[in-house]
């Protein structure tokens, strides 16, 4: 919503203007129009015949309102919209273009429809490479086992003679490499660790964690307990203040009509206005439940209290207080019917009953108390669930610093020892040198030529793969709603892979762009709120926060200096246009829902405040008033009016005789 002066309809706002110069000067503006009584009251007439004027007073109606007052920073800014380019991965030519520029798109509908006999063609081809590509890559493998052997011959044959100098190479190294599997290892067990418990925190939230240990289940245990414990103790006390004459011709107004009506009669009865009352208060829940930012038993409480809640509209209140009602008026049915069959079956049940119902309402109570019992076990391990989640995660991370930590010295302890190792072992097996080095670099060879042929083949899978999903969906959809800014293509053009084909606004983003002067920028930062009026909706109200300021000068000259702002709008931005104008308001100090009236209503005498107050039988009162936040045109009264009194504005002018 906007809070600019034109279009708030309560309230006022002071906006302060950047660019003259100096920080202070403020320029006044109404956020709301007030509403103004048309009747000039004339108090004194002319007291001459002669044409020499004379003043007269006058006054001017205006109601006391209620609404908002305002001061801000107010700047003019242009609109600007996300875009998305939308590209095909393939080469081959469009079928067909389905939108236009400036034509709004949902997302998921399709833009342009293409080709699939091209990119049939380059599958075959490419399939045909991939053929070619594996029987190159299979000789290759052979290839490296050939090579392997022969050069595992050769080897054998050079270090019979050096086995020990050798075998004590293969143990240092082996040692190392041990020891940082073993860091290796730790550090994946602690991100393990993590992970688990993340991934509770992660994928069982609140609701999830309640349904895990049943406690949404143990209130509604606790709910029926309570309401049976209730219906048997209203038969006890029924039981115990019916009198021996029975219900012949009682016209309690507590109990339903029941003459001449049976006990199973009035048993039905209470068992369809049991299951009324049930399903009522289940809607209620559920419909509390939707409603955002608001709990159900916050909900109860104010439908309780007949409070409507701030931030509740009107239809919404409406609704809930509906279902909420349905819900108390079958469950007060509900209780008479359970009155009534106390009543009547007072007379024929007498002690026995009455033994019977004290039987039942100890066992309920008793069941009851388990439940209760039963909650606080419950809930205790759903919050320690969640504790001991959070502080694992927290003595793991410290944990997995550390092993990480080994880890990384356990990798430079390999290479600082496969190093010495080597050096020592070409001092004790200089004859075996070129042996293993003439064999590590076979094997490197043939191993080279067995990943090229295997990366050539992958490289041929993957556009393969690509091709056919290109060949299942032959079309460009929109990856969001918005209009189209422009379509880059048309039908029978040749594309290539990753083209530009059209562009598309995202409606969900929109950014406007506004200079503040260095005098204001102070009042801006990341995060605030704004008020934003568009020039081409003036009676639509649209909020937004500051996304970015820049910290270059947007413009600067012989005395301004300014910082170029980005405000993000909220919620629906679909009627907006690239370039639009718009109004922004920087709020820097706001008082929502209060009584203000004209500071031109107010007077001043021996420090207290006073208006003129019409009453309704048409006499004027002088009333004294307390004052609190103005915006330099209107002030907040704190005390001394109500919302819609008339007061008025007086001034003196002049007429001739």
């Amino acid at each position: 919503m906007s809070n600019s002066t034109a279009e708030m309809g309560k309230g006022a706002a002071l906006l302060k203007k950047p660019g003259n110069g100096k920080k202070g000067k403020l320029a006044l503006g109404l956020a709301a129009v007030l509403a103004a009584g048309g009747i000039i009251y004339q108090i004194s007439a002319a007291l001459k015949a002669e044409s020499i004027s004379e003043p007269e007073t006058v006054y001017k109606e205006s109601k006391v309102s209620r609404g908002d007052i305002t001061v801000g920073v107010s700047e003019s800014g242009t609109t600007s919209l996300e875009t998305l380019m939308h590209t095909f991965s393939v080469n081959t030519t469009v079928d067909e273009v389905l939108v236009k520029a400036g034509q709004y798109v949902e997302k998921g509908d399709i833009l342009i429809k293409l080709d699939s006999s091209d990119i049939q063609e380059e599958l075959t081809e490419l399939q045909n490479s991939y053929r070619t590509a594996n029987v190159k890559y299979q000789e290759q493998l052979l290839q490296q086992t050939l090579t392997k052997t022969n050069a595992e011959s050769v080897r054998r044959e050079s270090l019979a003679k050096t086995d020990a100098a050798g075998l004590e190479y293969d143990l240092s190294i082996d040692d190392k490499n041990l020891t940082v599997l073993s860091a290796e290892d730790s550090v994946k067990t602690i991100q393990e660790q993590i992970k688990y418990y993340q991934d509770l925190l992660d994928a069982e939230d609140e609701d999830d964690l309640r349904e895990k240990y049943g406690l949404d289940d143990i209130l509604d245990e606790i709910d029926s307990l309570e309401s049976d414990i209730s219906y048997v103790n209203s038969q006890i006390r029924a039981l115990q203040n019916t009198s021996s004459s029975g219900c012949s011709g009682c016209s309690n107004s507590l109990y339903v009509p029941h003459d001449n009506v049976t006990v199973t009669e009035l048993e039905d009865g209470k068992g369809d206005a049991e299951y009324s009352y049930r399903q009522y208060k289940a809607s209620f829940q559920e419909a509390a439940g939707s409603i955002d930012g608001f709990t159900v038993q916050q909900l109860t409480a104010a439908l309780e209290a007949g409070i409507q809640p701030d931030g509740l509209s009107d239809s919404q209140w409406e609704d809930i207080q509906a279902v909420y009602q349905k819900w108390q008026d079958n469950y007060e049915l509900y209780q008479q019917y359970v009155d009534t069959i106390a009543h009547v079956s007072a007379k024929d049940n007498g002690s026995v009953q009455l033994g019977n119902l004290e039987t039942q309402l100890s066992s309920l109570e008793s069941q009851l108390k388990q439940a209760e019992q039963n909650w606080d076990t419950q809930s205790e391990k759903f919050e320690q669930e969640y504790d001991d989640a959070e502080n694992q995660i927290e003595s793991l991370e410290s944990q997995l610093k550390s092993a990480e930590i080994k880890y990384q010295q356990a990798l430079l302890n390999q290479q600082l020892n496969s190093i010495t190792a080597e050096n020592d072992r070409i001092n004790s097996l200089s004859g075996a040198e070129n042996a293993e080095i003439t064999y590590q670099l076979a094997l490197l060879q043939a191993e080279s030529s067995v990943l090229s042929a295997e990366d050539e083949l992958t490289t041929l899978q993957n556009k393969i793969s690509e091709m056919q999903d290109a060949l299942n969906d032959c079309e460009v959809k929109a990856r969001c709603s918005g209009l189209v800014m422009s379509v880059m293509v048309n039908e029978g053009d040749e594309i290539t892979d990753n083209t530009t084909l059209a562009i598309v606004s995202n409606s969900e983003k929109a950014y406007i762009t506004v200079s503040i002067s260095q005098d204001d920028i102070a009042d801006v930062s990341i995060g605030k709120e704004c008020n934003i009026l568009f020039a081409a909706y003036p009676e639509e109200k649209y909020t937004g926060v500051v996304d970015s300021i820049s910290t270059s000068p947007a413009r600067s000259g012989a005395s301004t200096v300014s910082y170029s702002v980005s405000v993000l709008v909220d919620g629906d931005c679909t009627k907006l246009y690239e370039g639009m104008t718009a109004d922004v308001t920087f709020i820097t100090k706001e008082i929502q829902d209060v009584l203000y009236v004209s500071n031109r209503t107010i007077t001043s005498e021996d420090g207290k405040q006073y208006v003129k107050v019409k009453r309704e039988d048409g006499t004027i009162e002088r009333v004294e008033v307390a004052t609190g936040f103005s915006d330099g045109t209107n002030a907040e009264i704190t005390g001394g009016l109500s919302e819609g009194d008339i007061v008025l504005i007086e001034s003196t002018i002049r007429r001739s005789a």
